[in-house]
C-alpha cells in the first residue's frame, strides 16, 4: 500500500517536474521487478518444485551459553539435502544443527525417498564430546525416521583432521544405524546419490 501511494505521488509530482521521468522510470522498473519476484516465490503452483533451493545455516542459530564452533549450511537441492560444514566443530554446534536441519528434514521427509550429501571443508577435527554428542543426534534421527535414504561424505585431502577424523565419522555413523559412503568430490557423490535413489 505504501509503495502504491508513493508511486501516485511520484507520477503526480513528475507531471510537474518533466526532467525527473528517468529517475521515476527506473524506480518503477525496480518495483516491478520486485512484485514479479514476490509474486513468483509466492505462486501456489511452480512448474518444478523440485528444482528449488532453500537454504538454513547453524549460524542462523542463538545459542543460551557458548556460539557454536564451526558452520553447517543445509541447501535442499530437490530431492537431495546439501551439508556444507566448515569446521573445526565443537558440541554446541550439534546443538545448533538438530534445531536448523529440523526445517530442511521435515521438508525432504513429506516428499519421500531422498538423499545426502555432507561436504566437510577447512577442518574436520572435532573434540571426543563433540563425537559423543554427534552420535547421539544421529542415533535420534534414525529412532524418528528421519535419516536419509542414501548418505555421502565429501572430504578431500586438503581438509585439515580429516585423515584423523574419518574413522570416528564412520565409527559415528555405523553406531547408528546409518551406512556411509566416501568420496573425493562431489561430482562423484552427487552421481551416486542421484543412482541410488
Amino acid at each position: 500500500m505504501q509503495k502504491a501511494i508513493f508511486c501516485t505521488v511520484s507520477l503526480i509530482w513528475c507531471t510537474e517536474n518533466p526532467g525527473t521521468w528517468n529517475m521515476t522510470l527506473l524506480y518503477f522498473i525496480h518495483l516491478l521487478d520486485l512484485t514479479i519476484s514476490s509474486l513468483q516465490y509466492n505462486a501456489p503452483y511452480r512448474t518444478d518444485p523440485m528444482a528449488l533451493k532453500t537454504h538454513s545455516s547453524t549460524d542462523d542459530f542463538d545459542p543460551l551459553t557458548y556460539r557454536p564452533h564451526g558452520r553447517v549450511t543445509f541447501t535442499v537441492e530437490g530431492d537431495v539435502l546439501i551439508c556444507d560444514a566448515v569446521g573445526p566443530f565443537n558440541k554446541e554446534l550439534i546443538a545448533a544443527i538438530e534445531t536448523v536441519e529440523m526445517g530442511p528434514l521435515l521438508e525432504l521427509k513429506s516428499r519421500g525417498k531422498w538423499g545426502e550429501i555432507i561436504i566437510i571443508s577447512g577442518s574436520a577435527l572435532g573434540s571426543t564430546d563433540t563425537l559423543v554428542a554427534f552420535t547421539a543426534y544421529l542415533k535420534k534421527l534414525v529412532a524418528e525416521q528421519f535419516m536419509a535414504d542414501v548418505t555421502a561424505l565429501v572430504m578431500d585431502n586438503q581438509v585439515e583432521g580429516g585423515t584423523l577424523m574419518t574413522p570416528h565419522l564412520i565409527k559415528a555413523y555405523k553406531d547408528a544405524g546409518i551406512e556411509l559412503t566416501i568420496f573425493d568430490t562431489v561430482n562423484e557423490a552427487r552421481v551416486w546419490v542421484k543412482l541410488h535413489l
